[in-house]
């Protein structure tokens, strides 16, 4: 996926034949809760993942909308672009910390609405990085799971593979002028699931139940029609 369009499709495609990945189709998209609004510049992230064709489809369909009426800066998407999608063609994610979630009547403007739509196609992403802004941000999903029953799952926010290659994305971000405070410490890899627990169990924040919970819950995925 990339923020705000649905990636290079075709290269991304290209390189799952070549290497024998199944190529899923998605988008982590701008969310804002009017995209008429152009009051503020602000906007948050959304995971969508599309299951079949008719979910690459409509996708397609709010993402042009996003580019059209709802560009202000950012081609956004809103409440009504979501709730326009098929709830079992299409798994949606509450993303990273810049999400919707815990900013400005969350539950009612964006929680309740999407939950009821989705069900158990959608999900609280969690992560690993151990940094103060994801450990809060997971403690308050936990409760948010308590409180609705939302499953839990796993993102690892993949920039490279290695950690090692983690210099080539700074490198790429300043000479584009752009600096990430917050996550200047996260470690943005692509690790196994041995190093996914570990790195849970050093931030303290899951339990092991917990944990597993949002690992399993990842391999939903695999239920996804393949990009033809």
């Amino acid at each position: 996926t990339e923020h705000g369009f649905q990636g290079n499709i075709y290269e991304a495609h290209t390189l799952c034949e070549q290497y024998g990945l199944k190529c899923i189709f998605g988008v982590e998209a701008y969310y804002v809760d009017d995209m008429y609004d152009k009051s503020s510049r602000s906007n948050y992230h959304l995971m969508l993942i599309a299951m079949n064709d008719n979910g690459r489809k409509e996708i397609n369909k709010i993402m042009s909308l996003a580019n059209t009426d709802g560009f202000y800066y950012k081609p956004r998407i809103d409440l009504k672009c979501l709730l326009s999608l098929t709830p079992s063609d299409v798994i949606i994610t509450t993303a990273c910390v810049a999400s919707r979630m815990f900013k400005d009547d969350w539950e009612d403007a964006f929680l309740k609405p999407v939950l009821n739509h989705f069900g158990k196609n959608f999900y609280l992403e969690v992560q690993n990085h151990n940094e103060l802004v994801q450990i809060e941000h997971n403690k308050k999903l936990l409760k948010v799971k308590e409180k609705y029953g939302v499953q839990l799952i796993h993102a690892n926010d993949s920039h490279y593979i290695m950690p090692e290659d983690a210099k080539y994305r700074d490198l790429f971000l300043n000479a584009k002028g752009m600096h990430y405070e917050e996550e200047s410490n996260f470690i943005l890899d692509y690790p196994d699931s041995n190093t996914i627990i570990e790195r849970y169990r050093t931030q303290g924040v899951l339990n092991d139940e917990q944990i597993q919970e949002a690992l399993t819950n990842t391999l939903i995925f695999d239920n996804a029609e393949p990009i033809k």
